[in-house]
């Protein structure tokens, strides 16, 4: 059973943010799902090498972000944010202060978020879209697809997140649009890791690991 004091605290959503970043740059076609980037952060296996969006969200690519967020900008991914309700909105209907610099980009720079509302709107994702069109959906959805899980006749969706102590992951196991399972685990133990929060996902519902190489 997880700890219920982490319900009563609120964490930076770390690179779990990318999904919705993702989001944004698919809306305002800013780029394509196959648009490849050369990267070389450090924590991505074998590296440089060239990533299209899906690969940079699976091995959460800081510098592909980086590289096309100037042609995104702050004003539309803060459109994209309050639309879905991933932040709130100031008395004057505008985003609340939340952007630190391109550094911050990569985890939601001052936003904080409790785990059941980063648990909700992953969720949503899989629910309703958020209602939007059915190619943004799609293209969304491509971007997130993990691994396939034959155990289960099912495809996993994911996305990881390490900041601040906190180490996520993310997952639906997804069947058909009506028939899915989602977990959001969040890692705080001293000796958590990336790897070992992806395995406990893959535990829960009972399908083999993807090669993380």
């Amino acid at each position: 059973m997880g700890n219920l004091e982490f319900l009563k605290q609120k964490y930076s959503p770390a690179s779990t943010f990318k999904t919705y970043l993702t989001l944004s740059l698919l809306e305002n076609h800013t780029i394509s799902p196959d648009q490849k980037m050369e990267c070389g952060d450090k924590h991505i296996p074998n590296s440089p090498r060239s990533l299209d969006l899906r690969g940079a969200l699976f091995y959460s690519s800081n510098e592909y972000f980086e590289k096309v967020f100037p042609d995104l900008g702050r004003k539309k991914l803060d459109r994209t944010l309050l639309h879905i309700g991933y932040i709130p909105k100031t008395k004057k209907g505008e985003a609340i202060s939340w952007w630190t610099d391109m550094q911050g980009l990569k985890h939601g720079g001052k936003i904080r978020l409790g785990p059941d509302q980063i648990h909700s709107h992953w969720v949503r994702i899989f629910r309703d879209g958020y209602l939007y069109p059915k190619e943004i959906l799609s293209d969304w959805k491509k971007s997130l697809f993990w691994s396939e899980c034959k155990e289960r006749a099912a495809n996993v969706y994911g996305k990881t997140g390490s900041w601040e102590k906190s180490f996520w992951f993310q997952g639906a196991l997804v069947k058909d649009e009506n028939d899915f399972v989602i977990y959001t685990i969040l890692n705080r133990d001293p000796s958590g890791s990336r790897t070992g929060t992806i395995q406990r996902f893959y535990e829960l519902v009972g399908c083999t690991v993807p090669s993380l190489e």
